[in-house]
């Protein structure tokens, strides 16, 4: 974030709520999976991060109740656009730090 404007516009996500979101390593795949941009179903975020069905639901309830996640029509899941970073694939601005959620490879 290079300016006082973007910065103000995102809005922040208080840090109960990151250690919620971010309390478990299956939260963090499908915030890597929905960070590439794609919109995506339970059925498909499960198979991507080797999860089942009901857990992902369960993962997927908490990350909508932060506020990073949306659900869409037919039920596809994306990342809240508010928390995307313009140019930056992979990265989500949660107002109080800015993750980037890219592969290593």
């Amino acid at each position: 974030m290079d300016t006082k404007e973007t910065a103000a516009s995102v809005p922040r996500v208080s840090l109960k709520t990151l250690s919620k979101v971010f309390a478990t390593p299956e939260r963090m795949r499908i915030l890597r999976e929905l960070a590439k941009g794609e919109s995506l179903m339970t059925k498909e975020l499960s198979a991507r991060c080797k999860l089942l069905q009901s857990n992902t639901t369960k993962h997927l309830r908490i990350l909508r109740e932060s506020g990073i996640v949306l659900r869409g029509r037919a039920n596809l899941y994306s990342i809240n656009p508010i928390h995307l970073v313009p140019g930056q694939p992979g990265h989500i601005d949660l107002g109080t730090c800015l993750f980037r959620l890219v592969d290593a490879d």
